[in-house]
């Protein structure tokens, strides 16, 4: 058969024709196709990443949150320790405390008892041997007790008028404190316990900052004492001996002073605010840096007082 020169018939026609509608149609089902598995492609591959992200900074948080609360456990546990230790050794400083005090008080009373008994019950030994126990014991004691003691043992030798000059009885035997360690002891009077100490006497004792505050000191004897930086304010100091002694720093404010003699001592620095001074012994006296310190319109001085010549 020769087909060069014939003609597609009807049917083939129509066939084509439909062939050429249906290849478009196939390739658009191929590119829908094409997306929706790219879709799935990235939504399979994108999902696990973001899940992943999620839980990689879940689990930062986490760790951060984790991390934070230890240190803050860990802080609390510190501020725990150290407050433990802080009561720890406020117990031990305490205790401490409390044998000291104990210690002090039980050789405070057992002093109060040996010489109670060596006064009242064994006269019959010398007393010059017995004058000298005493100070022994005094100076030993002096040396282990607070400020509190010492004043309450000063107490109880001046009330048994074994530190006191007895006028009636002036040969009578007192002990010899030279060189005591009286250094903070503190009279300080109040509204409901004034102190009067008259006679008293404390020579060639230290009395480095020391506190006599509104203390009546009449006759009273410091002659040749080291009273560096102690305090006599407000007290009234009447025929009272401070001769030779040492009274830097001292502070004297509102102190009335009659007929005391300070003959040969040193004031340096001392502080006279608003004192009464009358008939006093300023003779041969370090006063450098200390009448400055005096507001002359609030005091009396007068210097022409002669000395008690057993004092001189």
């Amino acid at each position: 058969m020769n087909l060069e020169g014939s003609t597609l018939s009807p049917m083939q026609t129509h066939i084509s024709q439909q062939k050429s509608v249906i290849q478009p149609k196939q390739r658009s089902k191929t590119i829908d196709l094409t997306l929706k598995d790219c879709g799935k492609i990235v939504s399979s591959i994108l999902i696990p990443i973001l899940i992943c992200i999620f839980t990689v900074v879940t689990t930062l948080q986490q760790h951060n949150s984790a991390a934070q609360q230890r240190e803050q456990d860990n802080h609390l546990a510190q501020k725990q320790r150290e407050l433990e230790n802080d009561i720890a050794v406020q117990e031990r400083l305490q205790d401490k405390q409390q044998q000291d005090d104990s210690l002090k008080e039980n050789l405070f009373s057992s002093y109060l008892r040996d010489i109670t008994d060596l006064t009242l019950h064994n006269k019959s030994i010398n007393i010059n041997d017995r004058m000298q126990y005493i100070r022994s014991k005094i100076l030993t004691t002096l040396r282990r007790l607070d400020s509190e003691r010492k004043r309450n043992l000063i107490l109880f030798l001046y009330e048994s008028n074994l530190i006191s000059y007895n006028e009636k009885n002036p040969q009578k035997h007192v002990v010899d404190l030279s060189g005591a360690d009286l250094n903070n002891l503190n009279f300080t009077s109040t509204s409901k316990l004034k102190y009067w100490l008259k006679s008293i006497n404390l020579t060639n004792v230290y009395l480095i900052n020391a506190t006599f505050i509104n203390v009546y000191l009449h006759r009273a004897d410091f002659t040749n004492s080291i009273m560096t930086d102690s305090s006599f304010s407000e007290c009234v100091l009447s025929d009272s001996f401070f001769k030779d002694g040492i009274l830097d720093r001292a502070d004297l404010t509102n102190t009335v002073m009659q007929n005391t003699i300070f003959y040969s001592s040193s004031l340096f620095q001392t502080n006279f605010t608003n004192a009464h001074i009358d008939h006093v012994d300023f003779r041969n006296v370090n006063l450098s840096r200390s009448i400055k310190l005096i507001k002359i319109e609030n005091v009396t001085l007068d210097l022409t007082f002669d000395p008690l010549s057993n004092h001189m």
